[in-house]
Parts: C-alpha cells; structure tokens; sequence
C-alpha cells in the first residue's frame, strides 16, 4: 500500500507539473498526454499486481480482489484503445478505489465506532483532494480524445 500512495504523490506532482508548463505556453489544441500514458501503462498495472499480490488476503474493506482486476483491465483496455465506455468505466474505478482506500489504511483500524466514521470521513476528503480531483480535472478534459464506437 506504501507504493500506492507513493505513486499517487508522483502522479499528482506530475499532473501539476503538466499543468503549470502547459499554463505558460500556449498550446495548438493538442493536450499533453503525460498522465494518461502513467495512469493507463504503469499505474494500471500496477493496481493488478497489487491485486494479485492481496487475492488472498480479502478484508471485508476491499473491493473484492477479481471484480476489482476485471475492472482493471476493463478500463486498461478501453483506455488504451481510446473507446468511450472506457472513459466512462474509468470514472467507476476511481470513484471504487476513493472510496476504498481510505478503508485499507492501517491507522484507521485503531478507531472504533464513532471514531472510525470520522476517521474515514476524513481519510476519504483527503484522498478526493489529492487523487480524485486532479484525475476528474485531467481526464474532463480529454473526453474528446476518445472515440465512440457503437
């Protein structure tokens, strides 16, 4: 879990970073593709391998390790042919894994009751903040670069 929200902080940095550069210069239309190349080849693959690696270990906080992986490559597939469903199936799994995560950290499992619900309240703003929004901002904007095959 350690490298995911290492990942996700590289991710984020990075997606700012883009942003920012892009701000100073004026662009031809074309949008720069950084992020998506890191969250469809190396960030998706990555939550598979973490999926696997956990198949075993189930928590009753997790999404169920097989729909999850199915999920995964539901989108990878989408995201990589650039189909629409796979843009709006994206939208799912972040929505899934912002509402997961917060459930898997460890420091939330010493609350109990009340507790607990404030604790993942809080975890779960945080998590919206730095790994929802930049992604719902990101990805709002590249709705045009996939195609709708009926």
């Amino acid at each position: 879990m350690d490298i995911l929200i290492l990942l996700i902080i590289i991710g984020w940095i990075t997606l700012v970073v883009v942003e920012s550069v892009n701000a100073k210069k004026k662009t031809t239309g074309l949008f720069p593709m950084r992020w998506f190349y890191f969250y469809t080849y190396f960030l998706l693959p990555i939550w598979v391998l973490n999926s696997l690696v956990y198949i075993d270990k189930v928590k009753e906080a997790e999404i169920l390790p097989l729909g999850g992986i199915a999920l995964i490559v539901a989108v990878f597939i989408g995201l990589h042919k650039r189909w629409i469903w796979g843009w709006y199936l994206n939208w799912v799994l972040l929505t899934a894994w912002t509402l997961q995560y917060p459930l898997t950290l460890p420091s939330l499992q010493k609350f109990s009751g009340q507790e607990k619900i404030f604790a993942y309240a809080f975890a779960l703003v945080i998590t919206g903040f730095l790994y929802l929004w930049p992604n719902v901002v990101y990805f709002r904007k590249r709705k045009v670069l996939f195609r709708n095959f009926r």
